[in-house]
């Protein structure tokens, strides 16, 4: 299938970047972007994104977990196939309604490799021909983004592995294989009018009048440091989901502990304890040269001190990570704890009435 002007624009994060304001302005204005010629075709894998077109170039088992965790019961030939006719359907799409640009947001391809990163091309070049490319990036400095990272793990109680070490090579994979590759910085808010979904959408050229264009990214908020250390032992004494599997009680106590978490002022200092930072850093040095001089993003800091980050580093507490301000977490429970009985209060009347 052969198309005339038709670009396909993929969006691959990196996560911690913006990606699921972006994803979910996209997915709700996508009926005024199909009147723009615009198409954002959803995953038939995992429901309202497409995300899992990852699976289009990396096999089931090395699939991120809400993905796998979505077509396990599937061969790897049953997903082959399902992918294939979904990006055969996109092609459809673009024939009947003259789609002048597809759009694929999925932060899972920030991470693929040199190779998974050629079958993603070949898969879209043999389904929708010689189309135009552009990538594009929002790159995130690496110790903002493990700090990030680490927050959103500890919400959701999973367990901590210490991989400092961000794989922005396959940034320039990206670059030599789609050849048309922009890189933002993240933290650079002035060069994208500080909002990521709005500078997006300017780059697909969409007119935004009629468009439904407030932010929702509350599914995406991390953590305090202290919430999530509350969390944390909170979780290990009462419930026994140890995998990240929230009962309805524990859920609770989650959105209580996020809503008080909001409501106090934010703690002073909680960022990364100086040892861990500068195994951060050290460990992405060479990644960080290569951001500059391909892209002239600088994440040079002169107060960092490159160690060696060869050792085991412990991870018994949160302690070991962050500063906690212990002040602030104390506050915190108690106010958890008000709010909790309250809400027992409330049901035990409604129950007498």
């Amino acid at each position: 299938m052969e198309f005339d002007n038709l670009k396909v624009l993929i969006h691959i994060g990196m996560p911690k970047s913006g990606s699921t304001a972006i994803q979910n302005m996209l997915r709700q204005n996508m009926q005024s972007l199909l009147s723009q010629g615009i198409y954002f075709p959803l995953s038939p894998i995992k429901e309202n994104d497409n995300q899992a077109v990852v699976a289009l170039c990396r096999d089931k088992e090395d699939l991120p977990r809400d993905i796998y965790n979505r077509c396990k019961d599937l061969s790897q030939e049953e997903i082959d196939n399902l992918m294939l006719l979904w990006l055969e359907n996109v092609g459809k799409k673009c024939n009947d309604e003259s789609i002048n640009t597809v759009v694929i947001s999925s932060e899972y391809l920030f991470s693929c490799t040199d190779s998974e990163i050629r079958k993603l091309k070949k898969c879209l070049t043999e389904h929708l021909g010689d189309v135009e490319f552009e990538v594009v990036c929002y790159a995130r400095d690496p110790i903002n983004y493990w700090t990030s990272l680490v927050k959103q793990l500890l919400k959701a109680d999973y367990s901590l592995v210490f991989d400092p070490e961000i794989n922005y090579s396959s940034l320039l994979s990206y670059k030599r294989i789609f050849r048309n590759l922009k890189v933002f910085d993240f933290s650079d808010k002035e060069s994208y009018g500080g909002d990521i979904a709005y500078h997006f959408f300017e780059l697909l050229g969409c007119h935004r009048d009629g468009m439904d264009l407030q932010l929702d990214n509350r599914s995406n908020e991390s953590f305090s440091t202290e919430a999530a250390s509350i969390n944390r032992e909170f979780r290990k004494s009462r419930f026994k989901d140890r995998n990240g599997v929230f009962t309805e009680e524990s859920r609770r106590f989650l959105r209580v502990l996020s809503n008080a978490d909001k409501s106090m002022e934010k703690p002073q200092g909680s960022g990364l304890v100086d040892n861990i930072k500068n195994i951060v850093y050290s460990r992405n040095i060479k990644s960080i040269e290569m951001l500059k001089n391909e892209f002239d993003i600088n994440y040079s800091e002169s107060s960092i001190e490159v160690v060696d980050s060869s050792g085991d580093i412990s991870l018994e507490s949160i302690d070991d990570l962050f500063y906690v301000d212990h002040t602030r977490r104390e506050r915190l429970l108690m106010d958890v704890c008000c709010r909790l009985s309250n809400r027992l209060e409330k049901s035990e009347r409604s129950a007498g009435r």
